[in-house]
C-alpha cells in the first residue's frame, strides 16, 4: 500500500523486512511490546495484527501525537486498539519519578470547553446555539486530548511495572 506510492514515508521498508523485524523481536500473541517507530504506524499495525487482541503495545513517539496514519487501512476492531497506549519520548526520563496519580503527569496546553450556568436567559441560549458549531470542534479536540492523557497514564503504569516482553526500535 505505502511501499508502491510513498516508500520514503515508511522508511522504504519492504514486507520481508517487516516480517523479519517481527520475527527477530519475537512478537506473538499474548506478549507486551514497547515500540519506537517512524513509519506512520505501519510497524504498529503489524504488531497489533500479530498480537490478535491479546497483549499490549506501548508506543513511544516524538512530537505532539503518535504517528498512526497507516492504522486506518488496517480496520482493526476496537478491542484490538484498546490495548495500544502512547507515551511521548520526553517523559521517558521521568517515568520512575511519576506517582500513580494521572494528575502528576506533565501536560501540554489544554483547550477545555467553557462551562455555562444552567440558568441562562433566552439571549444567552441563542449565543450558545451560535457557538455550538465552533465548540463541537473544540470538544472533539478536548476529547482526543483526554483520551491521550488516559493512554499516557496507562502506558506509564505498564512500563513502571516492568512487564514488557520485547522492545522494537
Amino acid at each position: 500500500m505505502y511501499f508502491d506510492t510513498k516508500p520514503k514515508s515508511i522508511c522504504c521498508m519492504r514486507m520481508d523486512t517487516l516480517s523479519q523485524i517481527l520475527s527477530y523481536a519475537n512478537v506473538m500473541s499474548g506478549i507486551n511490546v514497547m515500540l519506537v517507530e517512524t513509519c506512520q504506524g505501519l510497524l504498529l499495525g503489524a504488531i497489533i495484527d500479530r498480537l490478535a487482541g491479546s497483549g499490549q503495545v506501548v508506543q513511544f513517539y516524538s512530537g505532539q501525537a503518535p504517528p498512526r496514519q497507516a492504522l486506518e487501512y488496517y480496520s482493526f476492531a476496537k478491542d484490538y486498539m484498546s490495548n495500544v497506549f502512547a507515551v511521548p519520548l520526553s517523559l521517558v526520563s521521568i517515568i520512575d519519578k511519576v506517582n500513580d496519580e494521572p494528575d502528576e503527569l506533565p501536560t501540554g496546553n489544554r483547550n477545555e470547553t467553557p462551562k455555562f450556568d444552567q440558568a441562562t436567559t433566552n439571549k444567552d441560549e441563542a449565543k450558545l446555539d451560535l457557538q455550538e458549531s465552533s465548540d463541537s470542534a473544540v470538544s472533539k479536540s478536548s476529547l482526543r486530548q483526554t483520551q491521550r492523557e488516559k493512554e499516557k497514564h496507562q502506558a506509564i503504569q505498564l512500563v513502571k511495572a516492568k512487564q514488557m516482553d520485547t522492545f522494537v526500535f
